[in-house]
C-alpha cells in the first residue's frame, strides 16, 4: 500500500476541489490558479464572504477561472502542468524546513528524482514526518504566475498564519440564544449521502456559490464536520430543517447542526 499523504484537512479539502476544477476544464490539467481559487475558500482566509456569511462569491474567482479556461498548458502523467509541479515542490520544501526535517543520503537523491511529479514527492514527504498546510501551499504558490501572484499580493497574507490546522467548530444548541443571535451552521459527513446532493443542498438551502459549496463538501469529508455557514439562530433552524426534509425524502442521513459562533 502506498503511504498516505500527509496533509492538514484544509490542504486535503483543497487539493480535491483544484483537482474537480481542473477536470472541468477542456484541458483537465492541474494549474495554480486551480490551487489558489480551491484554498481561497478556506474560512480561515480572511475576506471571503460566502462560506461563512453566506452572501457572495469568491472575489478573485472571475479573473482565476478566466486563466483556466485559456491555458493551453500540457500536463505530464498525473496532469499536473509545470508550473503547478514546481509550486507543489516549494509547498513542500518550506514544509520539511519548518518542522525541520532535512533530506539526506539516498533519500535525498530519491527526491531529487521525485520533484518532477508531484505524486512521487509524496513518498518522501511521509517518510520524512511532514505535514503540509495551507500556509505551505500559499508559499508555494508565490512566483507561480502573475494572475497568481496579483491575487497574493492583494490578500497580504502571512503563510505563516495559516500553518496550524483550526480546531473542530464546537457544535450543540446552546440555551437561551436569542432568534437572532449569530451561529455557526456545522455538516456532519456520513458514508451514504452522496457527495453531488451534499454540494447541491449548500447551494440549494445555504446559499453557497457553485465553488464554495464544492469546496464545502470536501472539506466536510476530510473533516468529519466543517462549518459551512454563519447567521442567526433562527435562521440556522430554517435551514437545517429545509436540508434534513429534503436529505430524508431521498433517504440520505446527511445531518447538520449549529453551535455557538467561532
Amino acid at each position: 500500500m502506498p503511504p498516505v499523504p500527509q496533509t492538514t484537512a484544509a490542504v486535503g479539502a483543497a487539493l480535491a476541489t483544484a483537482a474537480a476544477l481542473s477536470r472541468a476544464q477542456l484541458h483537465d490539467v492541474m494549474l495554480p490558479e486551480a490551487l489558489l481559487l480551491a484554498l481561497l475558500c478556506d474560512p480561515a482566509i480572511p475576506a471571503i464572504p460566502a462560506i461563512h456569511r453566506c452572501d457572495g462569491p469568491v472575489p478573485e474567482e472571475a479573473e482565476l477561472r478566466h486563466v483556466l479556461a485559456a491555458s493551453e498548458e500540457r500536463g505530464d502523467a498525473d496532469q499536473w502542468s509545470a508550473r503547478a509541479k514546481e509550486a507543489y515542490a516549494r509547498a513542500w520544501r518550506r514544509a520539511w524546513a519548518r518542522q525541520g526535517k532535512r533530506p539526506i543520503g539516498e533519500l535525498a537523491r530519491g527526491l531529487l528524482g521525485a520533484v518532477s511529479q508531484p505524486r512521487r514527492l509524496l513518498p518522501y514527504a511521509v517518510s520524512l514526518g511532514a505535514t503540509l498546510t495551507v500556509g505551505d501551499l500559499l508559499a508555494g504558490l508565490v512566483g507561480a504566475g502573475a494572475v497568481v501572484d496579483a491575487v497574493l499580493a492583494r490578500r497580504a497574507l502571512d503563510p505563516a498564519a495559516f500553518d496550524p490546522e483550526p480546531p473542530s467548530p464546537r457544535v450543540g444548541h446552546p440555551a437561551g440564544l436569542a432568534d437572532d443571535a449569530l451561529v455557526d451552521v456545522v455538516a456532519l459527513n456520513d458514508d451514504v449521502t452522496p457527495m453531488a446532493f451534499v454540494t447541491w443542498a449548500f447551494e440549494r438551502h445555504l446559499a453557497l456559490s457553485p465553488l464554495q459549496a464544492l469546496y464545502s463538501m470536501h472539506r466536510v469529508h476530510e473533516c468529519g464536520r466543517a462549518r459551512v455557514g454563519t447567521c442567526a439562530r433562527r435562521a440556522a433552524e430554517r435551514r437545517i430543517d429545509a436540508i434534513h426534509e429534503a436529505a430524508r425524502a431521498e433517504r440520505f442521513p446527511l445531518a447538520f447542526v449549529y453551535g455557538p459562533r467561532g
